[in-house]
């Protein structure tokens, strides 16, 4: 039975009005409309679904109107709310006349019992002018709601958590919206509902839901969906990546940073689990999800994932190479059609999880990336990890054992060696730096276990050392941004070039850090 044929049972007597309050049908909001009649607006949750009710899949409500009709004819006349309503009209049904006439006051009383609604209520209104809106735009309510023309000025009034706004309005004026509220304003606003026209003056539904802490990147990626014109809205915002990384295991993550938020963009998620290493077709479209949220999204042009990793680079003004990361669960992935979608790579990770076949791929295929972290050695000859030690990347990150012979044969800025040494290797390399290898070495990080200290220092031995002032030492610190140093001294080779040694100990171990001040 449906809820309203439950309401029209109540009027019967007062017996049949507490038999069907006595179901329990609790309703989950009640909103009044206040213009020429008095619209009443009765929802329920599914939860509480009475069968052959009609339900509203996106929102999981159902639920019906009451229009309490005004009869004058003069649409500037007040509604008399005192004044006994003979009867009220049912939106999906025929119009219902109780025996006993109700005043609006004993309608609304009625319905909150019958349906056990002791929230407040959700009123919508018509006000007068302009003048009057923004009175009313301005007040700190919950939510709000507003069907006729309004203005950029009246956005900006919004001092409600929820505003939906019926009336289609320009790009224009919400790209101006925008802009202002990126510079701080509506602080209380969390989520509004609009529509744009575009040129072809088809209105389309705009949902701004704004996040504490993925605000602008989220909603506005949303946006930028909808077709061109909003893309190069979104663009002309200069929503600046600072980074963005691709991590590849068996789904690819796409992570857009900026200054102060940033967005999480999952694909291939929707994969059978049970065939989770089956092959996948990057060139086919594919749906995202949103990470923080967890929801799917999909342009109106079906994209591929070459297509989505343009798209967030315009979007966000990104023309560097990214960072990419392999993790276990990438082999169903093809490896040359990643790297010509992808590109030049900033920093290249295989993860330790790969097998050393699907590192070695990985290597092969990305082979010239500006930083490199290496976790494991994947290679069985000497000569294979070294053509890795050789190549003239900015930063090389590595944590397998490495010989003397590797160090010597590094050819990049920095180098961050994890796996300990000892202090006799360490020594052995100095030599060899004053002497003129090394020449495009600025910084080399590394360890060496306490227990090689046990019997004293010997990495410096055969070494010139030159002690430095406690200014100089000061001087460094800043310079390198760094005071963990408890020790320091001062190297030079022998066309002049001076390096400094800084160390700090922890509980096993004691790390050195090299650097050379070209």
């Amino acid at each position: 039975m449906y809820t309203d044929e439950l309401l029209i049972i109540s009027f019967v007597s007062t017996k049949f009005k507490s038999l069907v309050t006595s179901l329990g049908l609790r309703a989950s909001n009640i909103y009044i409309a206040f213009s020429h009649d008095i619209i009443l607006d009765v929802n329920f949750f599914v939860d509480e679904f009475v069968f052959g009710e009609i339900v509203d899949n996106n929102f999981g409500i159902f639920g019906w109107n009451l229009i309490f009709s005004n009869d004058s004819n003069d649409q500037n006349a007040e509604f008399d709310i005192t004044r006994p309503v003979s009867d009220f009209t049912f939106t999906l049904h025929k119009t219902f006349q109780p025996s006993t006439p109700f005043n609006f006051s004993d309608w609304l009383d009625h319905i909150l019992t019958v349906f056990c609604y002791t929230q407040p209520l959700a009123v919508e209104f018509e006000p007068d002018n302009t003048c009057e809106v923004q009175k009313f735009f301005i007040q700190n309510f919950k939510s709000i709601g507003f069907q006729d023309v309004y203005s950029l000025d009246d956005m900006l009034l919004v001092n409600s958590e929820r505003a939906d706004l019926s009336h289609p309005i320009s790009q224009k004026q919400f790209n101006r919206f925008l802009k202002h509220w990126i510079r701080g304003s509506n602080p209380r606003l969390q989520r509004m509902s609009l529509s744009i026209f575009d040129s072809d003056s088809v209105s389309r539904e705009v949902l701004l839901k704004v996040f504490p802490i993925f605000s602008p990147p989220f909603f506005l990626f949303i946006i930028s969906l909808v077709s061109t014109k909003t893309k190069n809205l979104v663009s002309s915002l200069r929503l600046d990546a600072s980074d963005v990384d691709i991590c590849i295991s068996r789904r690819i993550n796409v992570l857009a940073r900026t200054k102060n938020s940033y967005l999480n963009l999952d694909f291939y998620k929707d994969s059978n689990d049970q065939n989770e290493l089956l092959s996948v077709d990057i060139t086919v479209p594919v749906a995202a999800y949103v990470g923080n949220e967890g929801s799917r999204t999909q342009s109106l042009i079906p994209f591929n994932f070459s297509k989505w990793l343009n798209h967030i680079r315009t979007v966000f003004c990104w023309t560097k190479p990214t960072n990419v990361y392999f993790s276990q669960g990438c082999e169903r992935f093809d490896l040359r059609l990643l790297k010509d979608t992808i590109g030049n790579v900033n920093q290249l990770v295989p993860t330790g999880l790969l097998t050393d076949d699907s590192s070695r791929k990985v290597l092969k295929h990305f082979s010239s990336p500006s930083e490199l972290c290496l976790i494991n050695n994947p290679f069985k000859e000497a000569c294979q990890i070294q053509q890795i030690f050789i190549q003239n990347c900015k930063i090389l990150e590595f944590g397998d054992v490495y010989s003397l012979d590797d160090m010597l044969i590094i050819n990049c800025e920095r180098a961050d060696l994890y796996h300990p040494t000892t202090q006799k290797q360490f020594n052995r390399f100095l030599k060899h730096w004053t002497r003129g290898s090394n020449p495009r070495l600025q910084h080399m990080a590394l360890s060496i276990n306490k227990t090689d200290f046990v019997n004293g220092e010997v990495f410096l031995v055969g070494i010139k050392c030159m002690e430095m002032s406690e200014d100089v030492k000061r001087d460094i610190h800043q310079t390198l941004s760094s005071s963990i140093y408890s020790s320091m001294i001062q190297i030079r080779r022998r066309d002049g070039t001076p390096a400094v040694i800084g160390s700090y100990k922890s509980e096993n171990f004691i790390y050195f850090h090299f650097i050379v001040f070209h």
